[in-house]
């Protein structure tokens, strides 16, 4: 049975911090309120649109911010970063 996608904020945070970003920088740059970034550093669930507009904002594939977890809410895969 397929997983549910999560957005996985380490990688987000890495990618921020390559780029010299700060979190105001980035929500800005993707066009996001203050809200969801506290929602997105204390690991909450957003949205797909979210995640490709985070994606956008730091030039990278969706799929790179993401992480697929079982049912059971353990992590099945990790989609890899190509960083």
């Amino acid at each position: 049975m397929p997983g549910s996608i999560h957005l996985n904020a380490e990688v987000v945070d890495q990618y921020r911090s390559r780029q010299v970003l700060g979190w105001t920088e980035l929500m800005r740059k993707a066009r996001l309120s203050g809200k969801i970034c506290t929602k997105i550093r204390q690991g909450g669930a957003v949205s797909p649109r979210t995640i490709r507009k985070l994606a956008g904002a730091l030039g990278v594939e969706a799929g790179t911010l993401v992480q697929i977890r079982n049912d059971g809410g353990n992590k099945a895969a990790v989609m890899a970063a190509s960083a």
